[in-house]
């Protein structure tokens, strides 16, 4: 999720689904749609595999308006009222530090016109904007943003109870010396995770983290690592809690002299560890890179992919899990989806951000390989369960509001060819986000305010009111 631990910002394609149809797969789905695993994958045995043991199979996606098997959840989120705060940053003294006046020289007018909404917003306090969530035994986490100018002095941590729809400050964080709203915001071993690091003005500064735990049941924040680098993402793995980071190389000229900070280009080292989440003891560390968090992981462990266009090695696209390593044929990939007894890769066939988008999914017991046409699907897409989800734009424009665009919901199931036509939703750029196997998207019903201001001042000015929030947890 992670945030995800990623969010909903590009714009979507059409939806065109055509293929060829050399597979009959108009069969009607299995009550729980799982595959019985066969002999040779119940082995133990670690297999290796690539595209040469694979026959070709070709399928048409089918687009129904069935009932998914997945249940979805929904909570009402427009009774939930964060207040108003004025954020620290905004004090006289920090003003032209983190909110630069503009200058439009002889325009006196315009000029005017400016100073007087930019004199408006530093007198105006902040609604909250939630910017990520958590979940732990049925239980949502919220952290909320108050810092509509530069979104890192002013947050507080939410608990919320989808069944009663009741809500509860845990924890406030406000001051100058604050850096981040609850960054990395994780939860492994039961407990919540967050860093904060240090705001550093120039490349030679020190680089310093400092990873807290969060107790969900007393709001309790508590130091869990001090660390001497930069972290950057945080997630919970079968491995344990996994630290990702990097720290700059101090380098020499010719000379002898010190030239990093200077020119922009500094060298940099990347740190990876992993920590038992409730002990904080280090379980493995590493200077190169475990696995890349964008492929997500296989029954929990990450999944490790090297080559590709991205790669120095210029090789194909490799994919190893706990289980397999599958060598393809690939340089790029838009997703990468792997579960134990298959992987899903999808591709651009037409280059990047084109339209012809094909789904390959490897079925290892039978050593197929289907392949689905899947235009008008963008690079939304978040695996769970069995199957993944896809935001997909919709063209209903009947509650369109200006800055939350509507999308479709879709639920596919590789195995089957089969995709589920869903809720069409109203999402912000925040909208998306997902913790292992429980998939939510929050959305918004208007506004934080009408903002017709010509001019872009500060980093909130459009956040819309959290509406619904909808999960599908797959480990019911």
């Amino acid at each position: 999720m992670k945030r995800i631990t990623a969010l909903f910002s590009a714009v979507l394609l059409a939806l065109a689904m055509t293929g060829c149809d050399n597979k009959n797969n108009d069969n009607e789905l299995p009550t729980e749609a799982t595959e019985e695993v066969t002999d040779e994958m119940s082995e133990s045995e670690y297999l290796e595999l690539s595209d040469d043991d694979f026959v070709d199979i070709d399928m048409n996606l089918r687009i129904i308006d069935d009932e998914p098997p997945v249940t979805m959840n929904v909570a009402d989120l427009s009774k939930i009222d964060f207040g108003e705060r004025m954020t620290p940053c905004k004090a006289e003294e920090y003003r032209e530090k983190y909110g630069m006046r503009q200058d439009f020289g002889d325009n006196t007018e315009l000029q005017e016109q400016y100073d007087r909404e930019r004199e408006k917003f530093f007198n105006t306090p902040s609604g909250g904007s939630i910017q990520d969530v958590e979940f732990i035994d049925g239980i949502f986490y919220f952290s909320v943003n108050y810092d509509d100018l530069c979104s890192r002095h002013d947050s507080a941590l939410y608990r919320f109870d989808p069944r009663t729809e009741e809500y509860k400050e845990l924890d406030r964080r406000c001051g100058m010396e604050y850096n981040g709203c609850y960054m990395g915001l994780t939860s492994a071993g039961g407990r919540l995770f967050f860093f904060e690091r240090d705001d550093r003005m120039t490349n030679t500064d020190p680089e310093h983290s400092v990873v807290y735990s969060v107790d969900p049941k007393t709001g309790e924040v508590s130091e869990f690592l001090n660390l001497d680098y930069t972290v950057y993402w945080l997630e919970d793995t079968a491995n344990g809690l996994y630290i990702s980071g990097s720290i700059d190389v101090q380098y020499l000229n010719d000379e002898g002299v010190d030239t990093s900070g200077l020119n922009g280009e500094v060298e940099t080292e990347g740190r990876y560890a992993y920590y038992d989440p409730e002990t904080g003891l280090k379980l493995d560390y590493s200077e190169q890179i475990k696995y890349s968090r964008f492929w997500g992981t296989c029954d929990g462990v990450p999944v490790e992919v090297t080559g590709g266009i991205d790669d120095e090695s210029g090789e194909p696209i490799t994919i190893k899990t706990q289980y397999y390593t599958l060598k393809t044929k690939y340089m790029n990939a838009d997703n990468i989806f792997a579960w134990k007894d298959r992987v899903s890769i999808l591709i651009d066939e037409g280059g990047i951000a084109s339209s012809e988008k094909r789904l390959y999914t490897y079925e290892i017991a039978s050593r197929e390989r289907t392949k689905l046409k899947f235009d008008g699907f963008g690079g939304n897409h978040i695996k769970t369960g069995e199957g993944f989800f896809s935001l997909v734009s919709s063209s209903d424009y009947s509650i369109k509001s200006r800055h939350q665009p509507q999308n479709r919901i879709f639920y596919t199931l590789p195995k089957y060819g089969t995709a589920f036509r869903l809720e069409t939703v109203n999402v912000d750029s925040n909208g998306e986000l997902r913790n292992g196997d429980i998939m939510y998207i929050i959305t918004t019903e208007n506004e934080q305010e009408d903002n017709d201001s010509m001019f872009y001042i500060g980093m909130y000015s459009h956040s819309g009111k959290p509406d619904k929030l909808y999960w599908f947890d797959m480990r019911e």
